[in-house]
């Protein structure tokens, strides 16, 4: 159901709900003092109608003048106007249901007319107060709405930044890594120029995702292994020891890439011989990573001034799809060895 519908549903259940109640209120206060007659309980029904529809008829000028655009005073002026003009408008409406129902009419003094203003003034004044609560709740509710969208809207784009930053970035780092086959192993580079279409080729067609199966996400990490060790040869090995509980799980698009190319780029290339990269899963204290461990080590200053817009990129989207500031830590492990972890949300 479309918000306005259910809106103006809830408008008119409450109109009848409040206004049934007043006729309830009534029967019931009439049967205990042993004034209540058939007609007189018809007489409620028509009264409370009557009522219905002069609320209606106030809410309606109420949105007309646009009422809450108006300074809180003003506010507060119309509507106190408005309970007493609405008290004084049911009196005459009371009159002709008495005659309409053949019903004797009180006969009226100053103190009864008075009285008879009152009464129907307080009916009026509750239903303003509810009015006014309900509306109230209707514009915080829209004002949350709004700012959760303005929210939400501002994330998807900070998302399309980081996104448009990562995908070159990836791009020119294993276009570098082609550059050096192309002058050394001719045939070895046609082979990884194939399997570089069929990567930017996958990146095309899920552009548009945020976040990605890990099952999905661990397949196309693998085919840039395979990219790579077409240029590592024997100095590239890997090994991925994920359970299989964890591959539904939603993880960003390029998450576990990015960490692997990170990995082979400040790690794998700069050992003189065999490197290894591992992919693996970790629970601690009821936390569960996701890590990526390799040969190499972790030097900030270095990787922040060579390369670095990888792991920032990391922290920001974990930050702005999963609300993690501390979700990615990476640190050597020992002295030949570094671990990337990610924080996997429950």
């Amino acid at each position: 159901m479309q918000p306005l519908l259910k809106k103006k549903r809830l408008y008119w259940l409450c109109q009848a709900g409040g206004w049934g109640c007043f006729i309830i209120y009534e029967y019931v206060n009439y049967l205990t003092l042993g004034f209540l007659t058939p007609k007189l309980t018809i007489y409620f029904v028509f009264l409370s109608a009557g009522g219905l529809l002069l609320t209606h008829l106030t809410r309606y000028i109420f949105k007309k003048i646009n009422l809450q655009s108006h300074a809180l005073s003003v506010q507060a002026g119309v509507v106190l106007l408005s309970v007493i003009l609405l008290g004084v408008t049911m009196y005459p409406l009371q009159y002709l249901l008495f005659r309409l129902f053949d019903m004797p009419w009180v006969r009226m003094t100053p103190t009864k007319a008075i009285s008879f203003l009152l009464n129907n003034s307080l009916v009026f004044f509750g239903w303003m107060l509810t009015y006014s609560v309900y509306h109230l709740a209707g514009v915080v509710s829209q004002k949350n709405n709004e700012a959760l969208q303005a929210r939400y809207h501002l994330q998807e784009a900070e998302l399309v930044a980081l996104r448009s930053q990562l995908n070159p970035h990836f791009l020119f780092n294993t276009l570098n890594s082609i550059r050096f086959l192309v002058l050394t192993n001719p045939t070895r580079s046609r082979l990884a120029i194939s399997q570089l279409s069929e990567l930017m080729r996958y990146f095309l067609n899920h552009q548009k995702l945020q976040t990605i199966t890990l099952r999905e996400e661990v397949r196309i990490t693998e085919k840039y292994l395979q990219l790579e060790e077409i240029r590592f040869g024997k100095r590239l090995q890997y090994q991925i020891d994920l359970p299989q509980h964890i591959l539904d799980k939603e993880i960003p698009f390029m998450l576990l890439l990015s960490l692997v190319e990170n990995a082979i780029k400040h790690g794998i290339s700069k050992q003189p011989h065999e490197g290894r990269i591992s992919i693996i899963y970790s629970e601690e204290e009821n936390n569960k990573f996701l890590q990526v461990k390799n040969h190499g080590q972790y030097q900030l200053p270095a990787r922040f001034t060579e390369g670095g817009i990888g792991l920032e990129n990391i922290r920001r989207r974990l930050n702005v799809l999963w609300n993690q500031p501390n979700g990615f830590t990476i640190k050597n492990i020992n002295a030949y060895e570094v671990m990337a972890s990610i924080k996997l949300p429950a």
